[in-house]
């Protein structure tokens, strides 16, 4: 009798050398995708990818002659060794990224709905087939009478509607506009159905639910545009890119650990237009089938990048994971004692590039295990600077820098996604820091005794340099210049901004991408620009505007166990809430300066927008109907 051997569990199987390459769909645009490859910018294997295949063992023809499988710093996670510069960055799953891509277009709402519809049919060929790539297999048949057109897809004769799913009742058509603007100026949910006059908390979340489905639409027509090439954005342009991290309340009395969902967001400085605002949680995935899924297949014993749902936390995660430093211990340092704690953090983590994963205490993320999935937040930076490489590419954008945190999950996401841009010097990068929780009247001293340096340098300087602002900032730059230091294990050199303002006092800045055919006054306008002001502004704005966001208070019980009465418990509302937040940021809200919103300064609209006018574009704006005032009259 023939014995039938168990198969191989996946750790025992044969797996690729480094994860396989993915196919990603740009809305347009092929593009392979492999983001394993030396992320020095300066080393010749810069950008080219490892090979997937095993080769011979010794010396052979079919080796690679770039890389050799490696492991990080604590031999936990898998990683590929540069051979030139002996660079050692994590393994990421190239399937994963395109994964987590799909889902930020899906939350900006870019695609149209001939590219997301489908037949119905799950039996029929057509099932999976989208209309926009397969016009030939649907036919139209007429219109429906919401506007709604018509399809009948050939294999089945199943017909389909392409609207959206996502209506209204009529007697909260009027309230809609009412309740958006309570929501966007901080009125709690009780507070909003009270004013409102709803009939009850449900009505909110259904008028709610509307609010989001055309806040959505209305910003992903102008992301589609500006891929499509219809708008334009000006040839150079500076980004500003930062994650966020907000707190939800916990979700058992049995575990009060408080959920920690993390934001990740680009601005343009100029105009302060926001491009994407993320949040890395999935409510459309079942977690306990796909932690069923995974456990069953071993995924658990095999290395993350390797696995097949890679960018999600799955049962048992939570155990690697932990916060950081106080960042109120971290404040009160120096800025150079700053930047050597950031860079200590950096090289004691497994993963260097995951910013989730820290040692200095105890207190562990837990990951949402009910609604759906927490997602690991390098996979959302990846999938994020992926789509922002495809607006900005598609809205003829030429030259581009981008300054962010001292974030070596953001440094490799750009690294990867603008590597040609790189190459050919028309892309930089830049950390950016300065020091933060300092009172007003500290930011007043420090920017006074900036003036002072100012004053006192134009001196030294020709006339003609001391009645240009422009020139004389230039010169005081590249004096700076000439005096930065390197610091942290990689070795970056610093250098201390000669300008502080009030949002950034005592700056300094790091060029990651380094480019010596560039000229003295180049250089200095590269790093005059570097900053991160207006997308922390972003974020501050969140939380004071959205009053789900506002930070909670701290309880003398214990560390992080806190409850704030106005957080969410349902971290899916996270993203719904920020969807909202990006629309009136971008069209409704002037500035006192300018009296113009960030779309009227690129040009895409001439006016600032009316709540009603993105609740109801193009339609006729429902109003309230006037009832007679009822009760008894006054006693003579």
């Amino acid at each position: 009798m023939n014995e039938v051997k168990p198969e191989p569990r996946p750790s025992e199987a044969k797996r690729p050398r480094v994860p396989l390459p993915a196919s990603i769909d740009l809305i347009g645009a092929e593009r392979t995708l492999q983001v394993n490859h030396c992320r020095m910018p300066d080393c010749d294997n810069f950008g080219v990818p490892a090979r997937h295949q095993h080769g011979k063992r010794g010396p052979s023809p079919d080796r690679d002659m770039h890389y050799k499988v490696h492991s990080t710093l604590k031999g936990t996670a898998p990683s590929v060794r540069c051979k030139s510069c002996k660079d050692n960055p994590p393994m990421k799953s190239n399937a994963c990224i395109a994964a987590e891509f799909e889902r930020l277009v899906d939350l900006n709402g870019i695609r149209t709905l001939e590219e997301t519809t489908a037949c119905p049919n799950t039996d029929c060929v057509n099932n999976e087939r989208a209309i926009a790539k397969f016009p030939d297999q649907y036919v139209k048949r007429g219109v429906a009478p919401h506007g709604g057109q018509y399809y009948c897809c050939k294999a089945c004769r199943r017909s389909l509607v392409l609207s959206n799913p996502v209506r209204l009742h009529k007697r909260h058509q009027a309230l809609a506009a009412d309740v958006f603007g309570r929501i966007i100026n901080k009125a709690p949910v009780l507070r909003t159905i009270k004013g409102a006059r709803l009939k009850s908390n449900q009505s909110y979340y259904d008028i709610l639910s509307f609010i989001h489905s055309r806040c959505r639409a209305y910003s992903g027509a102008f992301d589609r545009a500006m891929i499509d090439g219809r708008l334009r954005l000006p040839r150079e342009i500076n980004i500003e890119a930062d994650a966020q991290v907000y707190q939800l309340n916990w979700i058992s009395r049995l575990d009060r650990r408080n959920v920690e969902l993390s934001t990740y967001c680009s601005v343009d400085s100029a105009s302060r237009f926001i491009f994407g605002l993320h949040s890395n949680f999935d409510p459309n995935v079942d977690p306990f089938e796909i932690n069923g899924k995974a456990a069953k297949q071993g995924e658990l014993q095999l290395p993350e990048a390797f696995r097949e749902h890679a960018q999600y936390w799955l049962a048992g995660d939570e155990l690697r994971a932990g916060r950081a430093m106080s960042r109120r211990v971290i404040g009160r340092q120096s800025l150079i004692d700053q930047l050597q704690t950031l860079y200590a953090q950096a090289a004691s983590r497994d993963d260097v590039e995951n910013i989730e994963l820290q040692h200095f205490n105890d207190s562990f993320v837990t990951p949402e295990l009910k609604g759906g999935l927490q997602v690991h937040l390098p996979y959302t930076a990846y999938a994020h600077w992926l789509l922002m490489h495809r607006i900005l590419a598609g809205a003829g954008v030429e030259r581009l820098q981008a300054n962010i945190d001292v974030d070596s999950m953001s440094r490799a996401a750009f690294f990867c996604t603008f590597t040609d841009e790189i190459k050919r010097g028309d892309a930089h990068l830049f950390y950016v820091r300065f020091k933060k929780y300092l009172t007003v009247d500290q930011r007043r001293r420090i920017k006074a005794a900036s003036k002072r340096a100012q004053r006192a340098f134009a001196k030294t300087m020709p006339e003609s340099i001391r009645r240009n602002p422009r020139a004389l900032a230039r010169r005081m730059m590249i004096a700076a210049m000439r005096e930065g230091h390197q610091v942290g294990k990689w070795s970056d050199v610093w250098v201390r901004h000669p300008l502080a303002t009030m949002n950034e006092p005592k700056k300094a800045v790091s060029w990651m991408t380094p480019d010596d055919s560039l000229s003295d006054n180049e250089k200095a306008d590269l790093f005059l620009r570097a900053g991160q002001a207006r997308v922390d502004n972003v974020f501050q704005r969140t939380r004071r505007l959205i009053n789900a966001f506002e930070r909670p208070i701290g309880t003398s019980s214990g560390y992080n166990r806190v409850w704030h009465g106005y957080a969410p418990y349902n971290p899916a509302m996270v993203q719904i809430y920020l969807t909202l937040f990006r629309a009136v940021h971008n069209f409704v809200w002037v500035s006192d300066i300018d009296a113009m919103t960030p779309a009227m300064r690129l040009g895409f609209v001439d006016q600032p927008l009316m709540l009603e006018d993105i609740l109801w574009p193009g339609q006729r704006i429902p109003r309230p109907k006037w009832t007679r005032r009822k009760g008894r009259p006054l006693a003579a």
